[in-house]
């Protein structure tokens, strides 16, 4: 009797087996593939029990989607005016939200940019006048052509304030330091380009140089932080202020120019 129900198996698989391998495999590789964790159990039956192979997730499923939709004929449907009522009113909350917030950053702006400008006023008035006259001659100051390194850019400065400064030198040493131009006891300091990587040794400078000379001057060109223009003058802005706020004491003392 066993013997008969295996042959039986035997035949039946290799039933199976052709019909698989026909021109309809196609068919066969869909019921093979495990849709949703059912397998191929579940597409047919056993013949020898006629029970059916259920897997429990494909229950589950089905009895997820009958409870989402009896949901929604008793709840969602009959009140889908007011569900959308407030979801109008939602939007316009997030839109009002939107536009204070968006207000606010501007009028912050705008006193920050009042703010920065009143202390700039401040400090070209508590500015030595001899100072003063540098800081414009430098801010005239135009290179004939654009050059990869910082050594013309000091040659080229130091023969333009030549003429209102003879006293002007280029790279003097002292204690240690070594500003890129030296005027009495005015230390001149000159970045080019100017990335993220040469501010970061601004703060070093202004340790050492004022330890030695009363006055630094820090001449920066063409910042180029970020290639967004936008952000390249945010951060740049926000540096400065952070150096200012560092060297609190001795801000009067640090002059930092942009070309």
């Amino acid at each position: 009797m066993s013997y008969r129900k295996r042959t039986n198996y035997k035949k039946r698989s290799y039933k199976t087996r052709n019909m698989r391998n026909n021109n309809n495999s196609w068919f066969w590789s869909l019921i093979d593939f495990d849709f949703f964790g059912i397998s191929e159990s579940i597409w047919r039956r056993n013949k020898s029990s006629n029970n059916e192979l259920i897997n429990p997730l494909a229950v589950i499923v089905i009895i997820v989607v009958i409870w989402l939709w009896w949901l929604y004929t008793n709840y969602i449907a009959p009140n889908l005016i007011i569900i959308k009522h407030y979801a109008m009113m939602f939007i316009l909350i997030a839109i009002v939200l939107w536009l204070i917030y968006l207000l606010n950053r501007i009028r912050k702006r705008r006193i920050d940019k009042f703010i920065s400008i009143q202390k700039e006023e401040e400090r070209i008035i508590s500015m030595p006048s001899r100072l003063l006259k540098l800081e414009n001659k430098i801010n005239s100051f135009t290179p004939t052509k654009y050059y990869k390194l910082e050594e013309p850019y000091q040659i080229e400065l130091l023969g333009y304030l030549k003429s209102n400064y003879p006293e002007i030198k280029m790279e003097e040493s002292k204690n240690w330091s070594r500003p890129d131009l030296l005027i009495d006891n005015i230390a001149i300091e000159i970045k080019w380009p100017t990335t993220m990587s040469e501010l970061k040794t601004i703060p070093d400078k202004i340790i050492r140089y004022l330890k030695t000379w009363d006055y630094l001057v820090i001449v920066l060109f063409n910042i180029e932080i970020v290639s967004n223009s936008k952000k390249n003058i945010e951060i740049y802005q926000e540096w400065k202020s952070d150096i200012y706020r560092t060297f609190e004491s001795q801000k009067d003392k640090i002059f930092i120019i942009e070309r």
